[in-house]
């Protein structure tokens, strides 16, 4: 219906599929979500960075669809819409009963732990946010199959309400990302403070680009008392628009090679959000570069864009 290639695609998570772009040719570089109801499905490529909505990439869409025709398809995007958020339902109740975190917690020895401290993540916190190994990870890549070992990052809502599973995988095989979800899950952000009742009891949250750089920004930036938000992706922001527009201030701090996705997720927020610029990714700015929690205090007091 797209004119892509349908069996060059696989899906990424339960909200979207990824292959290769018809622009630049990145074989995994291309997201199509479609999480909405059809035909507000949109996209974007990680490599050449092109978005638009997925009706945009075959024209005759728009020029030849009859309203017979758009009407199937609405209703087959419906019955699949309903398919995927029942298994959505029936894989996190599983999910949420079963003992990953634990199991991941158990099989952790001072070699783990010490690639974790080399991470920036003292023991005690380590425990705090559940974090494991596992040595036998198991998953699907392009129809083949690989274990690898991997690093496990649990991930909670509020009230430590268990939504979801990253893995970081060791060694992964070529044209395999380091990080994998729970397969069937929806993508869910990383809270460093699930304990809480509310998102904000501050009124502060800062977004950062992934689970761990969100780990070392609260521990080196003596920010544990906030709540800071790890997405998954620079353009995978998992509704936290929605649920950040009534907090006072929200600090949007994404990788250098992202200033538009950064200035897009804070007009996509509101005007209590602004967004900062940093010259390395955030946790080689306190690891390797020895930012100290003053100096980030410093940068976040006096710089930062603010829409609108």
């Amino acid at each position: 219906m797209l004119g892509l290639d349908v069996d060059s695609f696989t899906r990424s998570d339960a909200k979207s599929w990824r292959g290769p772009c018809p622009r630049c040719g990145g074989h995994r570089r291309f997201l199509i979500f479609t999480d909405k109801e059809f035909p507000h499905w949109n996209y974007t490529c990680n490599g050449c960075g092109i978005t638009g909505w997925a009706t945009d990439l075959n024209h005759k869409l728009k020029e030849e669809v009859t309203a017979e025709q758009r009407r199937i398809w609405l209703e087959q995007a419906k019955l699949e819409r309903q398919h995927q958020e029942a298994e959505e339902r029936q894989k996190l109740a599983e999910f949420s009963s079963n003992t990953i975190w634990r199991e991941g917690r158990e099989r952790m020895q001072d070699v783990q732990r010490a690639w974790w401290r080399g991470a920036g993540i003292p023991d005690t916190w380590q425990d705090w946010w559940r974090l494991g190994y596992i040595p036998d990870k198991r998953f699907e890549h392009n129809g083949e199959y690989y274990v690898r070992e991997a690093y496990t990052i649990p991930k909670y809502d509020l009230h430590w309400t268990a939504v979801n599973t990253d893995y970081r995988l060791v060694n992964p095989p070529a044209g395999v990302g380091k990080y994998r979800p729970e397969y069937g899950l929806p993508a869910a952000p990383f809270l460093t403070r699930p304990d809480f009742e509310e998102m904000s009891p501050v009124g502060i949250v800062l977004v950062v680009e992934g689970s761990k750089k969100a780990m070392v920004t609260a521990i080196s930036g003596r920010l544990v008392d906030i709540q800071i938000i790890g997405v998954p992706g620079s353009r995978s922001w998992c509704n936290l628009p929605a649920k950040l527009k009534n907090i006072d201030q929200v600090v949007i701090i994404l990788d250098p090679d992202a200033k538009a996705a950064a200035r897009d997720l804070a007009e996509a927020i509101g005007k209590n959000a602004r967004y900062i610029n940093l010259p390395d990714k955030i946790d080689e700015l306190f690891l390797k570069h020895h930012m100290t929690a003053r100096e980030f205090g410093a940068v976040v007091q006096r710089n930062g864009r603010m829409v609108g």
